[in-house]
């Protein structure tokens, strides 16, 4: 994994309520192996509604979370086969999330290209971004009364996508990748 995180850090950031974890049968029937695995047992999935990032895994296993290869060709989407192992993860306000369980990518399916965008280079990096965006939220709304607020608004945000970019540039390096928009609007005040 390329992030180190702990339950207790997504607990703190988003509330236990919105950490989702699932069981370790659930993990390898949807195909996850290794460290996707202790992941996702251990750690977890967040969801931040107050961003309209909603998602959800587990704890059991349900066919409803995989894809499927004939449903997405009927919608127009441009996709292989593969695309029936990967596993939905949730939504953006406007698109679907979905890992592909053998090499860990995580993908986003934007409409205006119907076809699906590499957004993560594995899970750890999905989930830090989601836990930096609720921590920059909260920030937003802890710097919102200050006099420079739209400044340091974008001085921290942009120190938050640097560092998950150093690390993972996938987020932020397709203009469609919707993590654009909302670090967009977290660096304009909007989630204050």
């Amino acid at each position: 994994m390329l992030f180190r995180l702990s339950n207790d850090e997504l607990v703190q950031a988003v509330g236990d309520a919105h950490v989702h974890r699932i069981t370790a049968e659930a993990a390898q029937r949807y195909g996850f192996r290794g460290e996707a695995v202790d992941f996702l047992v251990n750690v977890g999935v967040p969801a931040v509604p107050d961003l309209e990032l909603f998602f959800k895994i587990g704890p059991d296993f349900d066919t409803e979370h995989l894809c499927s290869y004939e449903q997405l060709l009927q919608l127009g989407w441009q996709v292989s086969p593969d695309v029936s192992r990967w596993v939905k993860l949730g939504y953006f306000p406007i698109s679907m999330v979905a890992i592909d369980p053998v090499d860990g990518i995580v993908y986003q399916f934007t409409e205006g290209l119907m076809r699906p965008s590499a957004l993560h280079a594995d899970l750890s990096s999905f989930v830090k971004t989601i836990v930096s965006a609720a921590i920059a939220a909260e920030k937003c709304h802890e710097l919102s009364d200050e006099e420079d607020a739209e400044a340091l608004l974008n001085e921290y945000v942009s120190a938050v996508r640097e560092s998950i970019g150093n690390t993972d540039p996938l987020p932020f390096e397709n203009p469609y990748n919707e993590w654009n928009e909302i670090f967009g609007n977290l660096e304009a005040g909007i989630y204050a």
